[in-house]
């Protein structure tokens, strides 16, 4: 095998979806032997990811102070700025993560990890550009690429791989594995745990659906999802999501209590006019 020299870009050092499948990913092609360096922007004064990464994988992070006033629009463009300009070296593959770094580095292989709708015309530009300027396109899933067909980009599908290992540590009958389960139950009860954001596209309908299908079986998982919110409260600050979060985990809990049949139908959000990060 010919060891490579392989740039991936993203926009975030917090724990994004993208972000996390871009340190995964640089770790692994690493440990194949190849040589690899991660630029990503370090908002707000970040100056290292959410969590270690691997010394055999270079972390090159981006300043990008805050500025105060500033609109989505035009943070969007001063982060494709910013990360294009400090971005150098001589790679044999620059693959990019989302459409900050697309836009910053141009022609690109680029993972499309979902579409979106803008309607903030900078975000909307930018969007466009990061899907039609890679010469290469990878989709996480199937239905993505089918996507991305219908708008004539053909992408070659890799779903995200998952540390068995990992998880299957959790489940064994370690004491230490069994005391992280136990605090966990020992808090919420009996409770289910959705992974990712509050959308129509990570199946958020289909569990509150589910929710209200259990009707007075569910009760117990109702008084789960008060435990969950007041754990969520003072396990987390004021970041943009959070307000969301609790929203619905209080939702859930009401609909639950109250026996809510599953004929209601939840609208979907009008198009995001908010930054990818």
């Amino acid at each position: 095998m010919t060891a490579l020299r392989i740039a991936l870009l993203t926009y975030s050092t917090r724990p994004r979806g993208s972000v996390v499948h871009t340190l995964s990913l640089a770790e692994a092609l690493a440990a194949l032997g190849h040589t690899v360096t991660v630029w990503v922007l370090g908002r707000d004064d970040d100056q290292a990811f959410f969590r270690p990464v691997d010394r055999a994988v270079e972390a090159r992070i981006v300043p990008l102070p805050r500025v105060d006033g500033e609109s989505v629009g035009a943070r969007v463009l001063r982060s494709i700025d910013r990360l294009g300009g400090a971005f150098s070296g001589s790679y044999d593959i620059v693959h990019a993560q989302d459409c900050i770094s697309a836009n910053a580095v141009g022609r690109c292989v680029r993972t499309v990890h979902h579409l979106e709708q803008f309607t903030t015309p900078e975000l909307a530009g930018c969007h466009e550009r990061a899907l039609r300027e890679p010469y290469a396109h990878v989709c996480v899933s199937a239905p993505v690429a089918v996507e991305l067909a219908g708008i004539g980009i053909e992408a070659t599908v890799i779903a995200n791989g998952v540390d068995a290992a990992r998880f299957a540590a959790a489940a064994t009958a370690d004491p230490a594995a069994a005391r992280a389960r136990h605090a966990w139950t020992a808090r919420l009860g009996r409770y289910v745990l959705a992974v990712g954001g509050i959308e129509p596209r990570k199946g958020s309908l289909d569990l509150l659906e589910a929710m209200a299908l259990l009707g007075p079986h569910g009760a117990d998982l109702a008084r789960s999802s008060r435990a969950a919110r007041r754990c969520s409260t003072t396990a987390t600050t004021g970041a943009g999501s959070t307000s969301g979060r609790l929203n619905w985990l209080c939702t859930l809990s009401y609909l639950v209590r109250s026996r809510m049949t599953p004929c209601c139908r939840w609208s979907p959000p009008p198009p995001s006019s908010r930054s990818p990060g």
